[in-house]
């Protein structure tokens, strides 16, 4: 016997390790002392040996390896190489009875297998310590005698013995009475298969290095198969263009293709070639279409038969009903198809559309018709059943359809494509499809006004958009889903303008959606009632559509279209007034990701991101945030609601850094804009207490505190609330103090917005801590607002007054007491007044410290 059959390989060059395959084999293998089994199996060139050499040289009991082959058929000579591994194994003794076992069946034939077993098994029980018996490429025997031990050697447990067994298909050697009896553990191709970390840790140790995305996308194409990947990964290093290559790859790529054709395709006959290419048509094909397509109910048991000998074509339930063919597999075959016999291709096309059709799967029978290019198949197709399809998020076969018709000079565009370039390309493309002659059918004037209401939207249009929506009307049509589709888009359009028409509206595409399992339809009517919910200032149900839209969409693959966004910036605003600003930040990077081209929808990022920051400690850089958010929405000339909701937090971010001056340009650029708002009284209010601490100012806060004056969000009204019982309590006003606080709790919890409760001045927020106990069932949001604002006190920055940070101001510089005096026009006793003052502050011990501080708390710049 060869000395490489029964040695343990080598680890391949650039092989990538991988932790989480070792400990799958040790799980598998435990607990040792069971004879326990372990089967690895997966198709070729998902790294078997490589996985099991790499396990077995890392650790654990001692191993014999045998590499087994077409020799090896022939069951004594099968026999002949295990006992040739076990006895190069440091684990058998010189003296084992192994060795007189190896010697007497020297010669002995088949006749004298029984005893021969028990000889051997009892021999093997006497191991002095565990083993384990690599048994890899088994593939190689299955069928032929030698099969028959390999089943009788696992059959009986031995203890101490762990039996490996690496295989591109399942041996038929009892694995079912294995797992009853709880000896089988498995190893299959989704754990050898590679993840991202793993393919990019492959090609740097190639020396070609890819970006996350590139590997993600080779991943995807190749399912984690090594073999391919380490192949391409040899073609890169040798391109000049990677990113083209990584782009283009496929299974007719050459070195690829050369692997596929001499390890699967060239062991088929036609009749199961024919099988294999119906399988391809898509990634998941029922069995049933390959029987209609490839003739006869023979297609059943070669499709079997290519699970069993390839494992490149997988059942994907366990009636074996659908097969899934593996991508690259699948992709080389279309190619060589299209190349070959591309009639060949169009026909089953045209047959696998009509069989589609029949069997109720209208998604499938316009790709299929599509990639046929039979013109008028598909346009019958898309105006019987597109709207149904465009209500379940089936963009990729509408597209098909669009791409066909829209090539051809002469092809009837049905206007209902219309709406599906309208969630998948945007409304000025869907309006191209929108022609003149179309007519004046009331269903084509439905998905007129739907794609021009939703244009004006994207815009920016808001009024004009809900001046729009008026054409809409789902009531036209006798088409459920057309009628669904109108509905949800009407309330898309009228969430921002119109709330409680859009949530009614919403609520009935919603049923729809449910009862007719439309997902795509049940994903925007979510995102409407977001965006309605949180436009009516009732947060929680906006938070719980925002959320149904994120995990509806993530289980679709629908992450990078419209909806996530507008969900993520709901979560974004309620985690900010809902005092988590880490989780808001979360948010925003996760919407930012998605690019939102809407106005609006920056503003309140930017302003999110601002009130996060400053409500983190880093309090000059949220200050200045607010600020960009503000003079945007200015600029921009977007919705009061949203230049009111930077305007508050900004003017509240520089009172508090003692900017009392950025404080009152806030209020000053906004009022022309928010004249006539509970929002501006606030706003007034709140500057004029700031810089006179004059009582009075309690009256400009009236309109906001009776309702005399509309406000945009709840934050104003709670605002003014809690400003009322910060200057009742500096005029003893005690129990108008207990009653504001009252209210704010409750406004609080109604909308939960608890951010101006917990910025609350320290000595209100005392006065919270003593009236605990008052709260009745409110009194877990006390307990969490108390908790919020000791946790944002610990560092806090110190207050500073209007000439106190006039002062500090000019501590930096090289000017003296006498000199910073006579630019403030006081006298120097009055400066080193403030100065003692700020020192206490800020715990300083003198100027220079002093300034340090400042700085680091965000008062002073570092250029200052």
């Amino acid at each position: 016997m060869r000395q490489g059959k029964v040695e343990v390989p080598l680890r391949p060059p650039r092989f990538v390790p991988r932790e989480e395959v070792r400990d799958a084999l040790d799980s598998a293998a435990a607990p040792a002392g069971r004879g326990r089994v372990v089967l690895v199996s997966a198709p070729a060139g998902h790294g078997k040996t490589a996985a099991l050499a790499d396990w077995v040289r890392t650790g654990g009991p001692p191993a014999a390896w045998v590499s087994l082959d077409h020799a090896d058929r022939d069951e004594h000579q099968w026999w002949s190489s295990v006992l040739g591994a076990l006895l190069t194994c440091p684990a058998v003794p010189s003296d084992a009875a192994l060795h007189r076992v190896a010697e007497q069946s020297r010669g002995r034939e088949t006749e004298a297998h029984e005893a021969f077993l028990v000889t051997l098994l009892d021999a093997l029980d006497e191991l002095p310590e565990p083993v384990r018996m690599v048994l890899d490429d088994v593939h190689s025997i299955i069928g032929h005698p030698a099969q028959r031990g390999l089943r009788d050697l696992v059959r009986h447990p031995v203890r101490g013995l762990t039996v490996v067994l690496s295989s591109r298909c399942d041996p038929p050697i009892g694995l079912d009475h294995l797992r009853l009896h709880d000896r089988l553990g498995e190893v299959r191709a989704d754990r050898l298969a590679f993840g991202i970390e793993d393919a990019v840790r492959l090609f740097d140790a190639a020396s070609v290095p890819l970006t996350p995305d590139q590997a993600a996308t080779l991943v995807e194409r190749t399912e984690g198969w090594v073999a391919a990947l380490r192949l391409l990964a040899l073609s890169l290093r040798s391109a000049t263009d990677q990113a083209s290559v990584v782009a283009d790859f496929a299974g007719d790529d050459r070195s690829v293709a050369d692997y596929l054709v001499d390890e699967v395709l060239s062991t088929l006959d036609d009749r199961q070639r024919r099988v294999l290419e119906a399988a391809c048509l898509r990634p998941t094909v029922p069995a049933d279409l390959t029987r209609a397509l490839a003739g006869g109910d023979a297609a059943a048991d070669v499709l079997e038969h290519l699970e069993a000998t390839t494992g490149m074509v997988t059942a994907v339930d366990r009636r074996g009903e659908r097969y899934h063919a593996h991508e690259l597999l699948r992709s080389h075959v279309l190619a060589r198809l299209r190349r070959a016999h591309p009639e060949r291709l169009r026909a089953m096309h045209q047959r696998a559309a009509v069989w589609f059709e029949v069997h109720d799967e209208p998604a499938e029978a316009v790709g299929f018709a599509a990639a046929a290019g039979d013109v008028a198949g598909t346009t019958s197709l898309v105006r019987a059943r597109g709207a149904e399809l465009v209500a379940a998020g089936r963009f990729t076969e509408l597209g098909e359809a669009v791409h066909l018709l829209c090539s051809r000079e002469d092809a009837a565009i049905p206007p209902v494509l219309a709406l599906a370039v309208l969630e998948d390309g945007g409304p000025d493309r869907a309006e191209a499809l929108l022609r003149p002659e179309d007519g004046t059918d009331p269903e084509i004037a439905i998905v007129r006004s739907m794609v021009g209401a939703r244009r004006l939207l994207a815009e920016g249009h808001g009024t004009e958009a809900h001046d729009a929506a008026g054409a809409v009307v789902p009531e036209a049509t006798g088409n459920a889903a057309l009628r669904a589709l109108a509905l949800a888009n009407r309330a898309t359009v009228l969430a921002e303008t119109a709330p409680h028409a859009a949530c009614t509206d919403a609520e009935g595409a919603l049923a729809l959606a449910r009862a007719e399992d439309w997902p795509w339809l049940e994903v925007q009517a979510h995102a409407a009632l977001a965006t309605a919910h949180a436009r009516a200032d009732r947060l929680p149900d906006a938070v719980q559509h925002a959320h149904a839209v994120l995990e509806r969409t993530a289980r679709h693959r629908w992450q990078h279209t419209a909806w996530p966004a507008g969900a993520l910036i709901v979560l974004a605003r309620s985690d900010a007034v809902g005092g988590r600003p880490e989780q808001a930040l979360a948010d925003v990077a996760a919407a930012e990701a998605l690019e939102p081209t809407h106005r609006e929808h920056r503003v309140v990022l930017t302003a999110v991101r601002g009130v996060a920051e400053y409500d983190r400690g880093r309090r000059r850089e949220g200050w200045q945030l607010l600020r960009a958010a503000r003079l945007q929405a200015l600029a921009d000339e977007v919705d009061a609601r949203e230049l009111a909701f930077a305007a508050l937090l900004e003017q509240q971010a520089a009172l508090g850094l003692g900017r009392v001056g950025e404080a009152r340009e806030v209020t000053t650029a906004v009022a022309a804009r928010l004249a006539g708002t509970a929002d501006e009284a606030v706003l007034q209010a709140r500057q004029r207490w700031a810089t006179t601490r004059d009582p009075h100012v309690r009256h400009e806060l009236r309109p906001a505190l009776d309702g005399s004056r509309p406000c945009t969000g709840p934050m104003a009204e709670i605002d003014a609330r809690v400003l009322d019982a910060e200057i009742a309590l500096v005029t003893g006003q005690h129990p108008l103090v207990r009653r504001r606080l009252q209210e704010s709790v409750r406004r609080a919890a109604q909308s939960v917005v608890v951010r101006p409760l917990t910025v609350a001045p320290p000595a209100l927020l005392d006065r919270l801590e003593r009236d605990r106990g008052s709260f009745g069932e409110l009194e877990h949001l006390v307990d969490r607002v108390l908790a919020i604002a000791h946790k944002r006190s610990v560092g806090a920055v110190p207050v500073l007054t209007q000439r106190e940070h006039e002062v500090l101001e000019l501590l930096p510089t090289t000017r003296s007491v006498d000199e910073i005096a006579e630019a403030l026009a006081v006298s120097p006793n009055t400066i080193k007044t403030h100065q003692r003052a700020i020192y206490h502050k800020l715990g300083a011990e003198g100027r220079r410290d002093a300034v340090r501080r400042a700085r680091r708390a965000g008062l002073l710049t570092f250029s200052g």
